[in-house]
């Protein structure tokens, strides 16, 4: 990790806060586990304005590319209700 911390801009904090709160109404146990990553995360997450979001930062609606020897593949950070899975 470049910036050895979580770095998230604060209207995204917020955003996945509503997020976690309604995972508890969730019955996938694998959703109510990720959630459960994910409030464990933020707890070590470093929050900062939009303009102090450092340009590399992997945030919503952002591409990311995963390479491998065998695979490229591309995926969109969405939020759930955005999801195709």
């Amino acid at each position: 990790m470049k910036y050895n911390t979580l770095i998230i801009e604060k209207k995204e904090y917020d955003l996945i806060k509503r997020i976690i709160s309604m995972g508890k109404y969730q019955k996938d146990d694998t959703y109510k586990t990720s959630i459960s990553k994910l409030k464990e995360e933020l707890t070590k997450a470093q929050i900062v304005k939009k303009d102090k979001l450092p340009n590399d930062v992997i945030r919503f609606n952002s591409h990311v590319t995963i390479k491998t020897p065998f695979l490229e593949k591309t995926y969109q950070l969405v939020t759930p209700e955005h999801s195709d899975l």
